[in-house]
C-alpha cells in the first residue's frame, strides 16, 4: 500500500512531501523506510486517536487521504465537519485471497487466533465459519473487537497498544 501510494504520487512529479500524518506504527515505518518523514502519529492507533491530535484548519487547507475500500467513514467525515477540504482517495482494498488452499483449523489445535482488522474477522468466518474458530479470540484494538462482537463472538483479549507490538505483548502476557 505506503509503497505503491508513494510511487504513483512521485510520477505525477511532486518533489516534495506536504506535513504526513498516520493512523500506526506500521505506516510510519513504511514511509520512513522511503525516507519520508510523518508529522503526526497518534498514541492511540486508530481513527478516533488521529482526530484528537490532527490540527485546526486554515484557510485553503486540504487533506488528501489514502484509505481502503471498505474503510469507515469516520475520519474523512470529521474531518470535513472540522473545515478541512478532504480528497478521499480508495488507494487500496482488502481482499479475501482468490487462490487460498483451506485447511483444517482443527489440525492446529490452536488455543487463540489474533484478528488484526475487522475485514480479517469477515474474511476468515466466511471461509471457515464461527463454529471452528477457537474460544479465545484476540483483536488488535477497538474497531476490530467492535467486528468481532458484531458476529456474536467473544473477545478474549484486545492488545494496547494496538499494533504489531501490542499483539505479541498480549500473546507473552497469555504464555507467563
Amino acid at each position: 500500500g505506503v509503497t505503491e501510494f508513494v510511487k504513483a504520487v512521485n510520477k505525477i512529479g511532486t518533489q516534495e512531501f506536504p506535513k504526513i500524518a498516520v493512523i500506526g506504527s506500521s505506516t510510519e515505518r513504511a514511509l520512513n523506510n522511503l525516507g519520508i518523514r510523518v508529522s503526526l502519529r497518534p498514541n492511540k492507533q486508530m481513527a478516533e486517536g488521529l482526530l484528537e491530535v490532527f490540527p485546526s484548519p486554515e484557510a485553503n487547507n486540504k487533506v488528501l487521504l489514502p484509505v481502503a475500500t471498505n474503510s469507515r467513514e469516520l475520519l474523512p467525515r470529521v474531518l470535513k465537519e472540522k473545515g478541512w477540504n478532504v480528497d478521499l482517495v480508495h488507494s487500496y482494498k482488502t481482499i479475501k485471497p482468490k487462490h487460498f488452499q483451506p485447511f483444517d483449523l482443527h489440525d492446529y489445535n490452536a488455543d487463540y487466533i489474533v484478528f488484526t482488522s475487522p475485514s480479517t474477522v469477515v474474511n476468515f468466518i466466511e471461509m471457515y465459519g464461527k463454529e471452528n474458530l477457537p474460544k479465545k479470540l484476540i483483536s488488535i484494538g477497538p474497531v476490530t473487537s467492535e467486528e468481532i462482537k458484531r458476529r456474536n463472538l467473544s473477545v478474549y483479549r484486545e492488545s494496547n497498544p494496538h499494533d504489531s507490538t501490542g499483539i505479541i505483548q498480549c500473546l507473552r502476557d497469555l504464555l507467563n
